[in-house]
């Protein structure tokens, strides 16, 4: 099974670069032929690219919630995402729900 982790995230805007912190450190440490770890600071209909060819994808993210605590890891898999709106002005600036 070829498996993606990705780290989407900006590190300029502090907290939200987290995905790419985490990415940078695993692809120094994760090595396999099953495994491909990628820092992504792209979003929206950008990301089906990085996407394709992979059985498995696991996302490393920032996220805002209403009642979440800061540092907590959220485990969330695509179906939790089936209730969310976003309408975007552009393709160029879907989230990574409408995304998905």
């Amino acid at each position: 099974m070829k498996t993606l982790v990705l780290g989407i995230g900006n590190p300029i805007l502090g907290d939200d670069g987290i995905g790419s912190y985490v990415a940078q450190e695993l692809a120094s440490k994760v090595k396999g032929e099953d495994v491909d770890v990628k820092d992504a600071n792209t979003h929206g209909l950008n990301l089906l690219e990085l996407l394709a060819g992979y059985d498995r994808v696991i996302i490393v993210d920032a996220i805002k919630t209403e009642n979440g605590e800061v540092g907590r890891i959220y485990k969330l898999r695509p179906e939790d995402f089936t209730n969310i709106v976003h309408f975007a002005t552009s393709l160029h600036d879907t989230n990574l729900a409408t995304t998905i």
